[in-house]
């Protein structure tokens, strides 16, 4: 490995650490944020998508869970190894924008919404892999694709795949967590807790990509 190439590693990794930090943190926030508007007049016909789109019998529960989709006898195959890889970039994306709409409660619950919408269209047509598509593809709320996030995605999959097993499953439990802690029904039993120095030394060990983990 070049110099630059692990000058650039250390950049992803410190990148990827600071974001599982930050997406736990805006997890929270989201939680009593929500609590603060419940209890609050404050009413729109979108307040709280960001909490019901992802509870048990939506579209993206039923994709992103980690229920690996039973493939046989579809007329297309895909590995559960690339049904994994989507899932994970996808919930990347996902903490991505929302972190990005952190500062408006919403503009955060109008694209989670849009979000939601377009995938039910496709009613259970649509699998992780065009979950992923929609992500990348449309951007936000349908305008245009986010390039700078698509890019961050890419980056953060690339640490991800220098993962052992065990801390991929990890990072994955991790960001679903993070984004059904609003639902005490779902996240109950999920644990978030996580080891920073454990996840800086698999990734800056001598393996190549593509050796541990996925």
């Amino acid at each position: 490995m070049s110099g630059a190439e692990a000058q650039f590693l250390r950049f992803c990794c410190k990148e990827f650490i600071t974001s599982l930090e930050d997406f736990q943190w805006l997890s929270l926030s989201r939680k009593a944020c929500l609590q603060i508007v419940k209890l609050s007049t404050f009413s729109t016909s979108n307040a709280g998508a960001a909490s019901r789109a992802f509870r048990p019998g939506t579209a993206l529960y039923r994709l992103l869970s980690g229920r690996l989709e039973d493939r046989r006898g579809a007329g297309f195959k895909r590995s559960p190894r690339v049904q994994n890889l989507c899932r994970l970039a996808s919930l990347i994306y996902l903490h991505a924008a929302l972190w990005d709409y952190r500062q408006s409660l919403v503009s955060r619950d109008q694209y989670v919404g849009w979000t939601q919408s377009y995938v039910e269209t496709l009613e259970w047509t649509c699998s992780i892999e065009t979950l992923l598509w929609i992500l990348l593809s449309l951007g936000d709320n349908g305008r245009s694709q986010n390039s700078k996030r698509m890019r961050f995605v890419l980056r953060m999959m690339t640490i991800a795949r220098l993962l052992s097993f065990e801390s991929w499953n990890r990072v994955n439990d991790i960001l679903w967590g993070c984004l059904v802690v609003e639902d005490s029904s779902v996240a109950k039993g999920l644990d978030l807790r996580w080891n920073a120095e454990q996840i800086w030394a698999e990734i800056t060990s001598n393996w190549a990509p593509g050796e541990r983990g996925l």
